[in-house]
């Protein structure tokens, strides 16, 4: 049987946190207690390639941001927020949530993953009178979000072909486990039983374990009515 269709949901949370700058005998610290990025920039790495991260939608939630789309920078392979309002005071921290959705979800590849980092004192573009942030190391959504394909129909990629009454399949067919867009489930390891709809007779090994999402069918002879 074949498993409903999922792909699965992705974030990361990602933790603004203010700190107070080490400061050296000559340094001026600023008289603003809050800290105020006017944007926000996540850099996105992963097995998913950049033309994968183009067809998500990105969207930025949190305290001081509600619904917040971000554009995606393939060149700096990063998503960028901005403007924002966010205002977070001294000693005090926020925590904002990342989400991703695809627009078109075509051509995607099972269990590619995408992994989202933010660090603090480099990614965060402060607005004018904020106080800065001292060194931090980048917050992370943990592990990689992976793109999950559940297989909700067959496909033939190979048709079948070249019979003559009697006698194997010129072309043996094979045939995909696939979601709706056409995407291959890689965990699908079920049996694949074929059938005819004609008014012919199909026999061989009718039946093939997919390896991999694939079923590649071998030896099968289609016996006209008139032959039998």
């Amino acid at each position: 049987m074949l498993a409903s269709h999922c792909l699965r949901a992705f974030w990361g949370r990602l933790p603004v946190r203010s700190q107070v700058p080490t400061a050296s005998p000559a340094a001026t610290l600023p008289t603003t207690p809050a800290r105020r990025p006017e944007a926000i920039r996540v850099s996105v790495s992963g097995t998913a390639p950049k033309a994968v991260r183009e067809r998500l939608g990105w969207v930025l939630n949190g305290p001081d941001a509600s619904g917040v789309v971000g554009r995606y920078e393939a060149e700096l392979e990063q998503v960028i927020f901005s403007p924002l309002a966010v205002s977070v005071a001294e000693d005090e921290a926020e925590t904002y949530t990342v989400s991703a959705y695809f627009t078109d979800n075509s051509q995607l590849t099972d269990h590619q993953t995408l992994l989202l980092s933010i660090d603090g004192d480099t990614d965060l573009g402060l607005g004018e009178g904020s106080s800065q942030i001292g060194e931090t190391a980048p917050v992370t959504n943990g592990v990689d979000a992976q793109i999950t394909v559940k297989a909700t129909e067959y496909r033939f990629t190979t048709q079948p072909a070249g019979s003559v009454s009697g006698a194997a399949l010129l072309t043996q067919p094979v045939v995909w486990a696939t979601d709706g867009a056409g995407n291959v489930d890689l965990d699908f390891e079920e049996a694949v039983v074929l059938s005819t709809a004609s008014l012919g007779e199909l026999s061989g090994p009718m039946g093939v374990t997919a390896e991999a999402g694939a079923a590649g069918f071998t030896d099968l002879v289609y016996t006209a009515v008139s032959d039998k």
